[in-house]
């Protein structure tokens, strides 16, 4: 009864391990930055950090599920630099931002939906966004 019960176990684990997420979202902010160049305007910077556990490629990153962002970078923890988002990424840490011109959306209750595509298998994620403090460069 030992064994039937400790194989029952393992199998249980095996199923539980391959049906791991690949995609972990660790934090989404935005806040308003005032550029040092007073003639320069102020946007709105929408940051995503993110860990994956398998290689991957971004898919598609939208704002409330109707904006489709085309222009991000991202920020890979490990080499600390930034990389090229439309290729392949290795599994890591990394933060993926962009900016926005229109200041009105900086007291909207914002969604950001991330998807990869890792192994042939998509995977999205979507959470809410919190506002953090205004940076002020002047």
């Amino acid at each position: 009864m030992k064994t039937k019960g400790t194989l029952i176990l393992i199998l249980s684990l095996m199923a539980l391990s391959c049906s791991q997420k690949i995609l972990k979202l660790n934090s989404i902010e935005k806040r308003i930055t005032y550029p040092g160049v007073v003639s320069a305007s102020p946007f709105i910077v929408y940051e995503i950090a993110f860990e994956s556990s398998n290689e991957f490629k971004i898919d598609e990153v939208l704002l409330n599920d109707q904006t489709s962002i085309a222009s991000f970078s991202v920020y890979s923890e490990a080499t600390r630099s930034y990389l090229d988002g439309s290729g392949s990424l290795r599994a890591g840490k990394y933060t993926l931002s962009f900016k926005i011109s229109d200041l009105v959306r900086i007291d909207e209750t914002d969604e950001i939906s991330l998807s990869i595509v890792s192994n042939d298998n998509k995977e999205e994620k979507t959470a809410k966004v919190v506002l953090k403090d205004p940076i002020r460069l002047r």
